[in-house]
């Protein structure tokens, strides 16, 4: 079995910084999802091994320990007990511009194993999501919201027929 998700970028439409928490930062930030996206490909295996490799923008240069797209993918196969997945993330949002790429390929990683191996509990992928990243949780459903907190905090706000914010 196989699926594909599309896990969109995201824009900062303000951004304050209110503290730290651990190894991340506290924020109250008012967020939209663009029109930008990276493709999630993920494979089912018959074991537990994952594979993550990224195609496009010079991803194949991410090291393997900034891998966070990996990392989501293990934490998910240990919290619901699922076999494997082979992973193909075509990259389209850059890296270190703004736009949550990393994130998204987190987000995007998490949505497509809940997707391939029918995983309803929604509580428990933002909790991954959330232990990964400030704005992971957020980007599993993206849309205009507030996130505070450590981005765990969402609230969402009132949208257009997209959800989305269009780059021109």
């Amino acid at each position: 079995a196989s699926t594909k998700v599309k896990s969109y970028g995201k824009i900062n439409l303000t951004l304050d910084v209110t503290g730290s928490e651990g190894n991340f930062h506290t924020l109250d930030s008012f967020v939209a999802s663009v029109d930008l996206y990276d493709l999630v490909v993920a494979t089912a295996r018959k074991d537990k091994l994952v594979s993550v490799r990224f195609k496009g923008l010079d991803a194949e240069l991410i090291p393997f320990e900034n891998n966070n797209a990996i990392k989501a993918a293990e934490a998910f196969i240990r919290r619901f007990q699922t076999n494997g997945a082979e992973i193909v993330i075509h990259r389209n949002i850059p890296a270190s511009a703004g736009l949550g790429g990393s994130s998204a390929d987190i987000s995007g990683v998490l949505n497509a194993l809940k997707k391939l191996y029918k995983i309803d509990d929604e509580v428990a992928v933002k909790e991954i999501a959330d232990s990964l990243g400030s704005d992971t949780g957020y980007m599993l459903k993206g849309g205009f919201c507030r996130i505070r907190g450590r981005g765990e905090q969402v609230e969402r706000l009132p949208e257009g027929k997209t959800g989305k914010l269009y780059l021109l």
